[in-house]
């Protein structure tokens, strides 16, 4: 009996969301090099949840924690070094904004980012300890624009007994300017 309720909880402390492409947004152009993404872009872009379209600023989806009014953002840029390396630039020659600069790695013809962070189970009262990873993936479209793939996910221990663990896949389009 225990151990049916021990899987039964594992079961249950686990769920996902994947959302569909939207085809009205233009096939993601999978024959194009990185280079082919470099370009200047609006900030306020478009993310469709459940039917419903919302506007969603990539400088808060790839920084969500920091505290700069991510309004005042119009546009970001992505761009190469002499290096041949690329850059997600935000916020550059926007006043009252500290720029956000974030490197970029180019693989199978999309740039992207990667970040792991541990999120809880350091504080004080914590009742979660775990680790939450999210990728993020630059792609063009064969119409000039710039599609944003988010995935999230996380794993970890509710009050160091019951494994939970989660994962989001989100997809945002970016007009070039």
């Amino acid at each position: 009996m225990k151990l049916i309720l021990i899987l039964f909880s594992a079961l249950l402390s686990a769920c996902s969301f994947t959302a569909t492409y939207p085809e009205n947004w233009g096939a993601i152009d999978q024959n194009r090099a990185c280079d082919s993404i470099i370009g200047k872009y609006k900030n306020q872009g478009e993310h469709y949840f459940e039917g419903k379209q919302y506007q969603r600023n990539i400088s808060y989806i790839v920084q969500p924690k920091d505290k700069q009014d991510h309004s005042v953002i119009r546009s970001f840029e992505v761009a190469t070094h002499q290096t041949g390396l690329y850059e997600l630039i935000i916020g550059n020659n926007t006043e009252g904004f500290n720029p956000i600069n974030i490197a970029l790695e180019c693989e199978n013809g999309s740039l992207n980012i990667s970040k792991d962070t541990h999120f809880t189970g350091h504080e004080p009262g914590a009742m979660v300890l775990g680790v939450e990873s999210n990728s993020f993936f630059l792609f063009g479209t064969v119409n000039g624009n710039l599609i944003l793939k988010t995935e999230n996910s996380a794993a970890g221990l509710l009050l160091l007994v019951i494994p939970v663990a989660g994962a989001t896949e989100s997809w945002y389009k970016f007009e070039r300017i």
